[in-house]
């Protein structure tokens, strides 16, 4: 009896870990299926699509520009609409850029996932 409950109990355990490992999944899936939007998006100068994917207090980074971050909409919207106007600089076609993600690196804790990466254009 003591040794059906220790395999139950290894059984429900395998499964647990086995749901979490396929939610992760799903989540991990779900995350990719966005950046691949937004870089879509970003590489189009598709500015509508490109500005749904910021939430109205989304803080933004700059790691090259002056100011180095920006917070809110009507800030990063600022910014960001002058980088497009760079990036078109006389171009009447896209897509405008080739974002290649690279050094991709998905962090998922509850309903935040944290997405680094490198890209090359």
């Amino acid at each position: 009896m003591s040794r059906i409950l220790k395999l139950r109990c290894v059984a429900l355990l395998t499964a647990c870990a086995f749901a979490q490992v396929d939610e992760r999944s799903t989540k991990e899936a779900e995350v990719r299926n966005t950046l691949a939007a937004f870089i879509q998006a970003f590489d189009n100068l598709d500015w509508k699509a490109f500005r749904a994917s910021f939430a109205d207090e989304a803080t933004v980074f700059y790691p090259r520009a002056v100011p180095q971050r920006a917070d809110g909409r009507s800030e990063y919207e600022r910014n960001l609409r002058q980088v497009f106007e760079q990036i078109r600089a006389g171009r009447t076609k896209g897509p405008y850029m080739d974002l290649q993600p690279r050094n991709l690196k998905i962090e998922i804790a509850g309903d935040v996932a944290i997405v680094t990466l490198l890209s090359r254009r």
